[in-house]
């Protein structure tokens, strides 16, 4: 389907294309200004070092990523509290000080953790509400990213956006409060040449 836009008004062409697809969502004054973030960083201490290294030498810092290091074995929506045990507390006490008000924004995989994962509930409930891509054959696909075997959410089944939103809910109450969020490896990206095992171990 083609839809073509006629006007000598740029700003009427463009309250025409968003009538058809919506106005776009305004970002957060602070997702404009300087942020950080730094593969391997292994625990709270060093994110607590990188924060004060801007404050020492006087370099506005506006949000602190986290990447993939503060999972426990890459799995989503998990904190590794053998060396992120005080995440929760760090990001409600440093995060939310008036006198810093630095965001912090956790990175999120678009791959599932499903490595035999009895008792992950991310992924249990994932499984009973079917948002997984699935086979031909109906088995859910396996894929490999950083938790090496991962399940990849369907987005378009009617039960996956409410199963994600719950888990973010969920994430964001109980684990780690967070600003914003990266999903990464959202294309989405396999390591694998297809499947990578028809049935789970």
């Amino acid at each position: 389907m083609y839809v073509m836009f006629l006007s000598q008004k740029p700003e009427s062409v463009l309250a025409s294309y968003q009538k058809i697809i919506g106005k776009p969502a305004l970002m957060p004054q602070w997702s404009l200004g300087w942020h950080q973030c730094k593969w391997c960083l292994r625990n709270v201490t060093e994110y607590q070092q990188v924060v004060e290294g801007y404050r020492n030498n006087k370099i506005p810092l506006d949000g602190q990523w986290a990447d993939i290091d503060y999972m426990e074995n890459y799995k989503d929506f998990t904190v590794d509290y053998a060396n992120f045990g005080n995440l929760t507390k760090y990001v409600n006490e440093l995060f939310h000080n008036e006198s810093m008000n630095i965001k912090f924004v956790p990175i999120l995989d678009a791959g599932i953790a499903a490595r035999g994962m009895k008792g992950y509930s991310s992924y249990d409930k994932g499984v009973e509400m079917d948002v997984f891509l699935k086979q031909k054959s109906g088995q859910t696909f396996i894929g490999q990213v950083w938790p090496n075997e991962a399940a990849f959410p369907d987005f378009f089944h009617p039960n996956t956006s409410k199963w994600w939103s719950n888990e973010l809910s969920e994430f964001q109450t109980t684990k780690v409060w967070f600003d914003g969020l990266w999903l990464d490896m959202n294309e989405a990206a396999n390591f694998c040449n297809g499947n990578c095992d028809d049935t789970l171990k």
